[in-house]
């Protein structure tokens, strides 16, 4: 899988990375898992980005990803 350029759409990266797992036949509960908690983080760095349009570079921001461990060990996200 080629690596998306920081300023590449976050959603775009996940959803290649997710086909990526297909192609190199994950099994289809793996590509769910990891679906499923991807497009979670990736709600939430949206929020509190205030737009649904953020980059690679935006996502794998330490703040984005502390603030969503943070908040998912207090139970904030969890579906």
């Amino acid at each position: 899988m080629p690596v998306p350029d920081a300023h590449s759409s976050a959603s775009g990266a996940v959803n290649d990375f997710i086909r990526d797992l297909a192609g190199r036949q994950f099994s289809g509960t793996t590509q769910r898992i990891r679906r499923h908690f991807l497009d979670e983080y990736l709600r939430h760095a949206q929020e509190a980005a205030g737009t649904p349009q953020i980059t690679v570079g935006e996502l794998i921001d330490p703040v984005h990803a502390d603030a969503w461990l943070s908040d998912a060990a207090a139970g904030k996200i969890r579906t």
